[in-house]
C-alpha cells in the first residue's frame, strides 16, 4: 500500500514538474523572440525571463530529487542515452577554453544543461507513458491554438507580417510538431475537436511559407503510412480515410493562401542556404575536430554573411551547425544520441503486438522521420538554438526508450 502511494506521488511530482518547466521554457522563448524588436530593454527582459526559467529548472530538480527518493531509476538503454547527452554537455562546457567567444559559450552551455535533463528524465522514467503522451500532447495541441490566435492578433497589429517567435520558420516548425501530435491524438482517440485543431494548425502552417516545415509534415505522414503498412495493415483503411480528406484540404489551402508566396519561395531555390552551408563547411575545416566553441559559430556566421539579404543568420542545417561549433566529435555524439534512440524504437516496434503499444511507437518514429528531413534545411532542434523546441526533441526522442512503452515477454 505504501509502495503504491509512493509510486503515485512520484508520478505526480514528475508530471507536474515537467509541465511547470516546459511552460516556463515555452513562454521564455515566446515572449523574447516575438517582441524583442519592440522592447527597449529587451536584453534586460530576456535576462529576467531566463532567470525565471532557471528557477523553474531548480524547482524541477528539487522535485526530481524527491522522486529519486521514491525509487526513480534509469534503464540500461536510458543510461546510455543519459551518458551520451552528458558527454555532449561536457564537451560544450569544455569548449569554453578554446572558444572564440568564451563568455557566450559558457552561458549557452549552462542554458543547454537547463533545457536537456528535464525532458530526458521525464520521458525515460514515467511509468505511464501513454498517459504522459496523451496528456502532454493535449497540452501542446491547445498551446498551438493559443499561439495561432496570438499570431493572428500580431499580424493584425503589425503591418510588416511579423510572426510569432520572430520568424516564420521556427513558428512553422512548432506547428509541424503540434499538428503531428494532434493528428496522432485524433487517430488514436477519435475526438473530433482534434480534427478541427489539426485543420487550423495546417492552415496556419501553410501561411508561414516554411518549406522545411512542410517537408517535415510530409515526412511524418509518409513514415506513418509506411510503418502502418509494415506492422498493422488493417489500420491502413481508417488511416487513409482520415488523412486523404486532410491532404485534399491541404492542397486547396496551398492554392487559396497566397499562391504567389509559395511560387516566390520555390523560385528562390536553395541559393541562400547553399551559400550559408559553404560558410559552415569552411568554418568546420578551420577547426575540424573540436570546432570553434559551443554557440560561437553563429557569431562567426553573422560576421561573414552580413550585409543583407541575410538579416537572420542561421545555418539552416543542424549537422553543419554542430560541426562548426563542436567539430566532428560533437557531431558524432549528437548523431549517436539520435540514432541510438531510433534504432531501439524500431526494435521495440518489431516486438510490440498490442495496438495501444504499436500506435505510440509508430507516431514517435514517424515524428523522428519528419524532424530529420526538416533538420537538413533548418536548425530548430540544434542544441545551440537553446529553445523549448530543442527540449521537445529531447523529450520525444528519449521517449522511444521508455521501458514501460511496451510489455516485455
Amino acid at each position: 500500500m505504501i509502495g503504491d502511494l509512493e509510486k503515485n506521488l512520484r508520478e505526480k511530482i514528475l508530471f507536474f514538474s515537467w509541465i511547470l518547466f516546459f511552460i516556463g521554457a515555452f513562454f521564455n522563448y515566446l515572449l523574447y523572440f516575438s517582441f524583442k524588436d519592440f522592447l527597449s530593454f529587451s536584453f534586460f527582459l530576456n535576462s529576467l525571463i531566463n532567470l525565471s526559467s532557471d528557477l523553474f529548472f531548480l524547482i524541477f530538480f528539487i522535485f526530481l530529487f524527491l522522486s529519486f527518493k521514491t525509487g526513480l531509476k534509469l534503464s540500461h538503454e536510458g543510461l546510455v542515452l543519459f551518458f551520451a547527452l552528458l558527454f555532449y554537455l561536457i564537451l560544450s562546457f569544455s569548449s569554453t577554453f578554446w572558444s572564440v567567444f568564451p563568455g557566450t559559450t559558457f552561458w549557452k552551455s549552462f542554458n543547454l544543461l537547463i533545457l536537456s535533463f528535464p525532458p530526458l528524465f521525464t520521458s525515460l522514467n514515467f511509468s505511464k507513458p501513454k498517459f504522459l503522451l496523451n496528456s502532454f500532447g493535449t497540452l501542446l495541441s491547445f498551446l498551438s491554438i493559443f499561439t495561432i490566435f496570438c499570431n493572428f492578433i500580431l499580424q493584425i497589429l503589425v503591418k510588416n507580417h511579423l510572426y510569432l517567435f520572430g520568424n516564420p520558420n521556427p513558428f512553422g516548425f512548432w506547428l509541424f510538431l503540434t499538428s503531428a501530435i494532434t493528428f496522432f491524438l485524433y487517430f488514436f482517440n477519435s475526438k473530433k475537436y482534434f480534427f478541427f485543431f489539426f485543420l487550423i494548425q495546417i492552415f496556419t502552417l501553410m501561411s508561414t511559407f516554411s518549406r522545411g516545415s512542410l517537408l517535415g509534415v510530409m515526412g511524418f505522414f509518409l513514415c506513418f503510412f509506411f510503418l502502418l503498412w509494415q506492422k498493422r495493415r488493417e489500420l491502413l483503411k481508417p488511416f487513409l480515410l482520415k488523412t486523404l480528406p486532410l491532404f485534399f484540404i491541404l492542397g486547396i489551402t496551398s492554392i487559396l493562401i497566397s499562391p504567389q508566396g509559395w511560387l516566390t519561395k520555390f523560385k528562390l531555390g536553395m541559393n541562400k542556404r547553399i551559400e550559408i552551408w559553404k560558410e559552415g563547411f569552411a568554418l568546420w575545416k578551420e577547426k575540424p575536430f573540436l570546432g570553434h566553441g559551443f554557440g560561437a559559430s553563429d557569431f562567426l556566421l553573422f560576421q561573414r554573411i552580413i550585409p543583407p539579404p541575410f538579416s537572420y543568420p542561421s545555418f539552416h542545417n543542424v549537422f553543419f551547425e554542430t560541426l562548426a561549433d563542436l567539430g566532428i566529435v560533437g557531431l558524432l555524439i549528437l548523431v549517436f544520441f539520435w540514432f541510438f534512440a531510433i534504432k531501439f524504437g524500431i526494435k521495440k516496434l518489431k516486438m510490440a503486438k498490442a495496438e495501444e503499444e504499436i500506435l505510440p511507437l509508430i507516431f514517435l518514429l514517424s515524428l523522428q522521420g519528419g524532424i530529420f528531413l526538416n533538420s537538413l534545411f533548418e536548425s530548430h532542434i540544434a542544441p545551440q538554438a537553446l529553445s523549448f523546441l530543442y527540449s521537445l526533441w529531447i523529450f520525444f526522442t528519449s521517449f522511444l526508450l521508455n521501458p514501460n512503452l511496451y510489455k516485455r515477454e
